[in-house]
């Protein structure tokens, strides 16, 4: 996911193509932004997200994840410009592998 730079979603006949760019700079937190632009039919709306990884060590044992001890953790805040956050209410997102949920994907390169 990280070699991620375009997704294109079509629901009910309406495209909707999102841009990714990735920036690795210093700015004090970690050094990593990221801009995404949503187009669809209509506009292009642009966010610039900030984004802080840790590594989580010392899992406790599960049954669904035999062996694995380590976990990264990925979060990302919508800001202005490299540090200063948009302080309002936020979609959330999650990326879990919880079910298969039949929608065709294609990947291409």
């Amino acid at each position: 996911m990280r070699k991620l730079k375009q997704l294109d979603v079509s629901i009910h006949g309406e495209q909707i193509v999102y841009k990714v760019r990735t920036k690795h700079r210093d700015f004090g937190f970690g050094g990593e932004t990221v801009d995404i632009s949503e187009t669809t039919d209509r506009e292009t709306k642009k966010t610039k997200y900030m984004i802080e990884r840790l590594t989580v060590e010392d899992l406790p044992s599960d049954p669904h994840r035999e062996g694995i001890v380590t976990s990264e953790v990925v979060v990302a805040f919508a800001v202005r410009d490299q540090t200063t956050p948009i302080v309002k209410p936020q979609p959330v997102f999650a990326f879990l592998p919880i079910h298969d949920c039949c929608f065709p994907v294609r990947l291409t390169p």
